[in-house]
């Protein structure tokens, strides 16, 4: 986040692709487009993940050695805390190492 260009730049929004319908109402609440605009998003249209498919993945993480963990939690701590998404539980025991 330091030394990437796009960081270099002051935006207006940055919106979350998870939420995007609602991102898009609040763009439009905040620029005051009242017309009923027809967009086109798509909504992802793929059967839901089982509960528990990231498992074989994550596996792979928890089985790593701490300093390895603790860079991977440096690299991205700042995405987490910045775009709301919840730490994965093998990163937690950093958390409390840290104060933004």
């Amino acid at each position: 986040w330091s030394s990437c260009n796009p960081c270099h730049l002051k935006y207006d929004f940055i919106l979350k692709l998870a939420d995007i319908a609602q991102e898009f109402d609040h763009v439009f609440d905040v620029a005051n487009i009242t017309d009923h605009l027809q967009t086109s998003i798509a909504t992802n249209k793929r059967p839901k993940k089982k509960k528990g498919s990231n498992q074989e993945y994550l596996k792979h993480y928890e089985d790593q050695p701490d300093y390895i963990l603790k860079k991977i939690y440096d690299t991205y701590k700042l995405d987490y805390y910045l775009f709301g998404f919840e730490l994965p539980h093998f990163l937690k025991k950093f958390e409390n190492m840290d104060h933004y």
